[in-house]
C-alpha cells in the first residue's frame, strides 16, 4: 500500500486538491444563487409598494377630479342669477381659479373653503 501512494502520490494530490477545489467553487455558487434569491425578494417587494404608492396616488388624484367636478356644479348652483353680468363675470374667473387648482387636492380645498364650499356633496 505504501509502494501505491508513492507511485501514485503526484496523481493523489492533483486528484485531492482538485476534489477540494470543487467543493470550494459549489459553495461559492450556493451563496451567489442564495444572494440572488435575496435581491429578488427585495425587487419584489420594492415593486409592490411603488405600485402601491401609484395607486394611492391614482386615487387621490381620481378623488380630486370628482370633488373638482362637483364645485363646478356647486358654483353653477350658487349663482342662479343669470340677469346679473357682474355674478357671471365672477363665475367665469372662479371657474378659471378651479381649472388652476384642480390637480392638488390639498389647493383644491382651500379653494372651496375660500369659496364658502366647505364640503361638495357626493
Amino acid at each position: 500500500m505504501i509502494e501505491l501512494i508513492k507511485k501514485y502520490w503526484k496523481w493523489l494530490a492533483l486528484s485531492a486538491s482538485g476534489t477540494f477545489l470543487y467543493l470550494l467553487g459549489s459553495k461559492k455558487q450556493k451563496d451567489k444563487a442564495v444572494q440572488a434569491n435575496i435581491e429578488k425578494d427585495l425587487y419584489k417587494k420594492e415593486s409592490e409598494a411603488i405600485q402601491l404608492a401609484r395607486k394611492k396616488e391614482n386615487a387621490k388624484n381620481i378623488k380630486a377630479e370628482i370633488k373638482y367636478k362637483k364645485a363646478l356644479i356647486d358654483l353653477e348652483k350658487k349663482y342662479d342669477d343669470n340677469t346679473s353680468e357682474l355674478i357671471r363675470e365672477k363665475d367665469h374667473i372662479y371657474k378659471q381659479m378651479l381649472e388652476e387648482v384642480k390637480d392638488d387636492p390639498k389647493e383644491l380645498n382651500n379653494f372651496l373653503n375660500a369659496l364658502g364650499i366647505n364640503e361638495v356633496k357626493k
